[in-house]
């Protein structure tokens, strides 16, 4: 019951590193098990994925606002990215993400929807008894 609580008090943070660790495996099975070789795009992204996933994974053990003042920013850049996807992106893009049909198209954005709304209160946890 206890882990439960825990759980429940964080998951923005459980459900951002779910939704960007994900992308990371799937990365990594292309590149080890099938072989694929990086391009400029693939290097950006796991640049940019990395670092945010082991915040993230930090945020955990820190609980520091002003980490999570930090990662929002880039959290919901990547929440918007999956809006992006579900309207823009080519047949196959990094992470091996389809690009969706029309059935597919809502539930990317309703995903997208809770991301970004993860993003923004994530850090309103940590500043909660402070009156600006």
């Amino acid at each position: 019951m206890k882990s439960l609580k825990f759980g429940l008090k964080f998951w923005q943070e459980i459900v951002l590193v779910a939704s960007i660790g994900f992308p990371i495996a799937a990365f990594v099975k292309d590149l080890i098990i099938l072989g694929r070789t990086m391009d400029r795009t693939d290097i950006f992204c796991l640049c940019f994925l990395l670092p945010v996933f082991i915040c993230l994974i930090g945020q955990f053990f820190w609980k520091n606002g002003t980490l999570s003042m930090l990662l929002a920013p880039l959290l919901f850049l990547y929440s918007l990215f999956y809006i992006f996807v579900s309207f823009a992106m080519p047949k196959y893009i990094a992470y091996n993400v389809p690009n969706p049909n029309n059935h597919l198209r809502p539930v990317i954005l309703i995903g997208a929807l809770l991301l970004i709304f993860a993003a923004i209160t994530m850090p309103k946890k940590y500043f909660k008894n402070n009156t600006v």
